[in-house]
């Protein structure tokens, strides 16, 4: 039996006549003319997309984090490093300015997660801040004591929801810190 491909051939032609009308149809001068309009408010509207997407880009770090911040690391490590730290230090020593407890019992965390982090990139092996502090040496931090005993209230804090922090005694933390960065020449 042979199939017949006549009918299968008008088929297909009726369907690349449809196609060719529906290609005319948009192409066509009318259309691009009645859709003007349109493609001008989304051209309008693509522009502003743009420039909420820069806008927010540049108001965020994530460029610097993204792109510059290899390139910062690579040709000046110590100096972009420091200004990181400086400008964290000044974020975390804000939140004394506020007046609740839990926000004092943040900024003493931070404020040990800091201190905890440069002493890790400074080489000092050890899980957390307490085993760091037992490999620092004296002479390299004058107000090691001090710094032991705010990371033991750093620790007290975290395992306890219902320790009491007075702001004096938070105070006291952030300024035992804020000497042992500025020994370690931090600050």
């Amino acid at each position: 039996m042979v199939p017949d491909l006549t009918s299968d051939t008008t088929e297909l032609t009726a369907l690349v006549d449809g196609a060719k009308t529906a290609l005319r149809w948009v192409l066509s001068s009318e259309l691009q003319r009645d859709l003007f309009p349109l493609k001008i408010i989304f051209v309008l509207f693509g522009i502003g997309f743009l420039i909420m997407i820069v806008y927010f880009i540049a108001r965020t770090s994530y460029m610097d984090w993204w792109f510059m911040g290899f390139l910062k690391d690579f040709l000046f490590p110590k100096i972009f490093a420091k200004k990181l730290i400086i400008k964290k230090w000044k974020k975390i020593k804000k939140g004394l300015e506020k007046d609740f407890e839990e926000q004092w019992k943040l900024t003493v965390v931070e404020g040990a997660n800091l201190v905890d982090r440069i002493l890790k990139d400074a080489g000092y092996a050890g899980d957390d801040l307490g085993e760091r502090l037992k490999r620092v040496d004296e002479e390299e931090i004058i107000n090691l004591e001090q710094l032991k005993k705010a990371q033991l209230i750093t620790e007290e804090i975290i395992t306890n929801p219902d320790y009491k922090l007075t702001k004096h005694k938070a105070e006291a933390i952030i300024n035992a810190f804020d000497r042992s960065l500025t020994d370690m020449n931090i600050l």
